[in-house]
């Protein structure tokens, strides 16, 4: 059972990283292409689970082996393809995940990805309900790339100190997510895109605001909101409604 898993465990880190010489060059994109998740119906067999693997890896030996599989494998996913992943609860904390692509409704629900650096990945329409992602960056190069949560579930997320800088929150529902952060700043969301984003019962106390799109946002009497003179910073689309309500 030990050499059955180890194996295993060791061949998918070297599917990753073919994947991730494959996607670095033009006439390899298509050829090398691994995905986890991917059910293809060619072959017959059924879809396979990333979450049920290391939840294999974890459960066969002992509880060290976790560790070493956070360490190595859910260390380092800069660039995976993870589209459509199942992987509710899992704990991906300090994670590399760069570039990845989680689009297609990647299931995140509960995950822990608390320090993990998301920065240029594809999370549209991602299901990041009550997830953790306490200072997990998530920044953007200005108001290009950056990471896509474009109509990610968030509701109830904890995002207290993570770094938003110029992230594609369109639509996004971030109802009761938690933006704060306990000291001196709050989730950074400079440039951030949140044209009609949910924000209703979110705390987004000491949250930097500068040149973030607040177009046809969504909010409440519940919405915490950092001082006026940082929402004044928004400059793009601030609604009238919210003007009035904080005094602008």
């Amino acid at each position: 059972l030990e050499v059955d898993v180890f194996t295993g465990f060791n061949v998918m880190i070297l599917l990753f990283e073919l994947h991730r010489y494959g996607q670095s060059k033009d006439g390899l994109k298509k050829q090398i292409n691994f995905n986890p998740d991917y059910d293809d119906p060619t072959t017959g067999m059924p879809p396979t689970s990333f979450l049920k693997n290391i939840n294999y890896f974890h459960s066969s030996l002992y509880i060290g082996l976790w560790v070493y599989c956070n360490d190595i494998l859910l260390a380092n996913l800069e660039g995976a393809n993870l589209r459509g992943a199942k992987l509710q609860g899992a704990n991906l904390q300090g994670s590399k995940l760069q570039g990845a692509n989680l689009f297609g409704g990647a299931n995140l629900f509960g995950a822990n990805l608390k320090g993990a650096n998301l920065e240029g990945a594809n999370l549209r329409g991602a299901n990041l309900f009550c997830a953790n992602l306490q200072g997990a960056n998530l920044q953007g190069v200005y108001l290009f790339g950056g990471a896509n949560l474009f109509g990610a579930n968030l509701q109830g997320a904890n995002l207290q100190g993570a770094n938003l800088e110029g992230a594609n929150l369109i639509g996004a529902d971030l109802e009761g997510a938690n933006l704060r952060y306990a000291y001196l700043e709050g989730a950074k969301l400079q440039r951030a895109n949140l044209m009609e984003a949910n924000l209703m019962e979110a705390d987004l106390t000491e949250t930097i605001l500068i040149g973030a799109n607040l177009e046809n946002i969504g909010w409440d009497e519940q919405t915490r909101w950092p001082y006026k003179e940082e929402v004044s910073k928004a400059h793009h689309n601030i609604p009238e409604e919210l003007k009035e309500q904080l005094g602008l």
